[in-house]
């Protein structure tokens, strides 16, 4: 059994309002599926499970939470359920039954975060949106409505793939962003990460040493883990290490968050990479497992690529890219010997990073991974 709770979903809201559970009580839970709609000041977020089973509801569609709170449990099946509530007083754990409807003061739809987005750029009326027939209007539901308007324009782009142009946009569009390429040796960090795969019996490659570091790298580079909101001021946003990575496994591009990077393990990072593969598979991500990086890392290790050169996620200021691994002959004392590099880029903000630094920080990486013993993996 686990508990559903209420996530923080902005800063600025410590409580929300239930406003659909899409799992019907003693409903079957798939966790990549929602549980439930919460909305905010802001907009209609949705709540996910950490695993299969049954729901027992335990608050009331309508019903007023506070961050925190739980608002259900899941089981693994009848037979916990039972014995849960026998174990509970009935007042505690009664099932919660029917549909608040939207109040007197309240709109009869809600829209969520990327639906109230993609409504505005398409410019539909009230009208139209009630014209739906939902409670909670997600993006996806506003296509019959853009194609009716717009019929012969083509096939629309996906909701995520539209995300990312937006993304893609507003970067060309507000960051004064350059580039800067260093070529790395690698032969010792591949070496050193074989003789730990094989301590750990796991699959640890380049990505994961080289996420683990970076976080190394913080305290002598603190601009480039920083945010650039009003284009002005730069501010820490945690104190911690969080670095974002790129996975895309044929479902869409995801950019989630490795959290207190610093704090883990090169095999610890493994595990988690693995995770958002997976999770990615089953476009099953939490709202948390996006937010929150500091800086990020593209991922372009496909055969054959030499350099990449990758968008900065505003409001953060530098994003660092990862080519292929390539093998070139070198002559050492007379003899010609195999020797492996790739390339590790960086897109920087200019208004925050000069040439000159990003140099600076690229070289450290590369220092460290010709050197990964002593940058401590």
């Amino acid at each position: 059994m686990y508990e559903v709770a209420v996530p923080r979903l902005n800063g600025n809201d410590d409580t929300c309002r239930l406003i659909e559970w899409t799992v019907p009580h003693g409903g079957k839970v798939d966790e990549k599926d929602p549980i439930a709609v919460v909305e905010t000041s802001k907009a209609a977020s949705e709540i996910y499970g950490d695993g299969d089973g049954i729901l027992h509801h335990a608050v009331p569609v309508g019903a007023e939470c506070r961050v925190g709170q739980i608002i259900g449990y899941v089981f693994a099946d009848e037979q916990e359920l039972q014995e849960f509530l026998a174990a509970w007083p009935e007042e505690a754990v009664a099932p919660v039954a029917g549909t608040a409807g939207p109040g007197p003061d309240r709109a009869d739809y809600t829209l969520t975060g990327p639906a109230r987005r993609l409504s505005e750029e398409a410019g539909l009326t009230d009208e139209q949106l009630r014209s739906l027939g939902k409670r909670i209007i997600r993006e996806a539901d506003l296509e019959p409505l853009i194609r009716a308007a717009v019929p012969d324009r083509g096939t629309a782009l996906p909701p995520r793939q539209r995300a990312i142009a937006r993304q893609v946009s507003r970067t060309h569009q507000t960051v004064p962003d350059a580039f800067v390429a260093v070529k790395v040796a690698c032969d010792a960090l591949l070496d050193r990460l074989r003789v730990l795969n094989a301590e750990h019996q796991q699959t640890m490659g380049l990505p994961e040493a080289v996420i683990k570091l970076l976080a190394g790298l913080k305290p002598a580079f603190p601009a480039f883990f920083s945010h650039l909101s009003d284009g002005e001021h730069l501010s820490a946003p945690g104190t911690g290490v969080d670095i974002g990575v790129t996975v895309d496994v044929g479902t869409g591009l995801f950019v989630p968050v490795v959290k207190d990077a610093q704090a883990l393990t090169v095999n610890e990072v493994a595990d988690l990479l693995m995770e958002f593969r997976i999770k990615a598979l089953r476009d099953s991500f939490h709202e948390d497992d996006l937010s929150g990086g500091q800086l990020s890392v593209s991922l372009n290790t496909d055969p054959g690529v030499l350099v990449a050169v990758p968008i900065i996620l505003a409001p953060q200021v530098a994003m660092v890219s990862l080519a292929a691994v390539q093998t070139e002959l070198v002559l050492e004392e007379g003899t010609v010997v195999e020797r492996r590099h790739f390339t590790a880029g960086l897109a920087y903000d200019h208004r925050a990073v000069n040439g000159r630094e990003a140099v600076d920080f690229l070289t450290a990486l590369k220092t460290a991974v010709e050197t990964p013993q002593e940058a401590g993996l």
